[in-house]
């Protein structure tokens, strides 16, 4: 399955490439329409367990011909399959090494629609109500 970007050119009145998302299951890439051909930018693949609950989602950028890492998120979920923690990683080619960026943690409370993150950026904490992974 894949979802493509064009823009309509006046002039010549055709429709013209711009970008395209290929989906699998597990994966996604991005590409770009340059010099009449498609591009390879980003890829996503995602990880799940046996539960079929994300637990890892690694970034991957394109360059020259192969794939290389760019960033990773990894999700530690409660046992509805909600995340618990999430960790964001930023890879770091000199060391060869994953680096740690940012770590959420999610308390889920009965009643309460959106679950609240308590966030260490850096080892500054901060504590706020969060939309972003409640439907999950």
């Amino acid at each position: 399955t894949h979802m493509e970007y064009q823009t309509w050119d006046t002039l010549s009145k055709i429709w013209l490439h711009q970008s395209k998302n290929i989906y699998s299951d597990s994966t996604s890439i991005f590409q770009l329409w340059q010099n009449n051909q498609w591009l390879n930018v980003e890829r996503s693949t995602r990880t799940y367990d046996d539960n079929h609950f994300l637990v890892k989602e690694l970034d991957e950028t394109w360059h020259t011909n192969s794939w290389s890492n760019s960033n990773k998120t990894v999700y530690t979920n409660n046992i509805a399959g909600k995340p618990y923690q999430v960790i964001y990683k930023q890879w770091n080619a000199e060391k060869a090494q994953w680096i740690n960026q940012t770590r959420f943690t999610y308390f889920y409370i009965p009643g309460c629609t959106f679950p609240i993150a308590i966030t260490n950026i850096n080892n500054k904490i901060q504590l706020a109500l969060n939309a972003m992974h409640s439907s999950q």
